[in-house]
């Protein structure tokens, strides 16, 4: 029993220090703490995390106040320099379907043919583009695609216990890869991404993409394709889940990736903070606002390497 009151204690202590900083909500501090106490028990070997890409690994804003690049951006912006009219026609597409896929008064299935529609279209581009593979890795790399200050330790915590990280994102995997070689030297063994992957032909331009692709409204494990069946299998046991994302779109990651236990679903909410984080309060359990770095994530992944239940 004294371990259990030590273990509650320090779940109450660690909601507590994270509700002192200003921009962390916890709406239900009680259903908090006893997900934190259930991942907890469950690390290293029972747990697994799955995290969105955009705007959640990687930066919002940037120090002058600019918002900074996604994995389409990047590409798109790539495009730009060469072939401006291709660049409208993305621009055109962004215009038509973004507030569809933010739209309130629609449901996520009412927008799904929209979002279909607008990937499909945005590849379609990219393709007439006739993208280098090459080229568009040395873009990124003086890009305006930013990951997010300290998530560099997340990535070796989960490195160095074992647990499997998943990253889904409707963005470009291959602009993901790029990113985490530059940052991370490679691509952890631990981490499986699931994304939108080029299909280059012999001169290494991009002529395609592969199935299936990945929405804003798809990401979760319905698009695991065979490959990806290995992987799936390793963590099947994994009950427990750690989810990060930044969109009200992104609490459904973990559907069919296990029959979990516990989710402790934690969110960045980067921008109209007050006027959204009713509705994300209802979705996550830790909101975190306008904050660009991990910290709160590392806060939460540090405190389990530390107690004894």
């Amino acid at each position: 029993m004294s371990g259990y009151l030590s273990i509650t204690s320090v779940a109450k202590s660690l909601c507590d220090s994270l509700t002192k900083n200003s921009s962390v909500i916890i709406p239900d501090p009680t259903l908090f703490c006893q997900k934190w106490i259930t991942l907890k028990r469950a690390f290293p070997d029972k747990l697994q995390v799955v995290s969105d890409f955009d705007k959640t690994l990687s930066k919002y804003q940037l120090k002058n106040g600019d918002l900074a690049w996604s994995t389409h951006d990047v590409v798109e912006q790539s495009i730009f320099q060469t072939d401006k009219e291709i660049f409208a026609q993305f621009k055109s597409l962004r215009e038509k379907y973004y507030p569809v896929e933010f739209d309130p008064h629609m449901s996520d299935e009412d927008k799904i043919p929209s979002m279909e529609h607008w990937w499909k279209s945005c590849h379609d581009l990219i393709v007439k583009s006739k993208t280098k593979a090459s080229s568009l890795e040395a873009f990124t790399a003086k890009s305006k695609l930013i990951l997010r200050r300290e998530v560099s330790v997340f990535f070796d915590i989960l490195q160095r216990n074992r647990i499997p990280f998943i990253i889904f994102s409707a963005g470009i995997g291959d602009v993901i890869t790029y990113v985490l070689k530059r940052h991370l030297k490679s691509v952890p063994e631990n981490v499986h991404l699931i994304s939108n992957f080029f299909e280059l032909n012999d001169e290494g331009i991009v002529c395609g993409f592969k199935e299936p692709m990945i929405h804003t409204f798809n990401k979760n494990a319905s698009v695991i394709v065979d490959e990806g069946k290995c992987f799936y299998e390793k963590i099947c046991n994994r009950d427990c889940v750690l989810l990060i994302g930044d969109s009200l779109g992104d609490v459904h990651m973990d559907v069919g990736v296990v029959t979990e236990r516990c989710i402790l679903k934690v969110g960045f909410l980067n921008e109209n903070c007050e006027k959204l984080k009713q509705r994300y309060k209802s979705e996550y359990d830790v909101i975190i606002c306008n904050d660009q770095t991990f910290r709160i994530p590392n806060h939460i992944l540090q405190s389990m390497l530390h107690t004894t239940s």
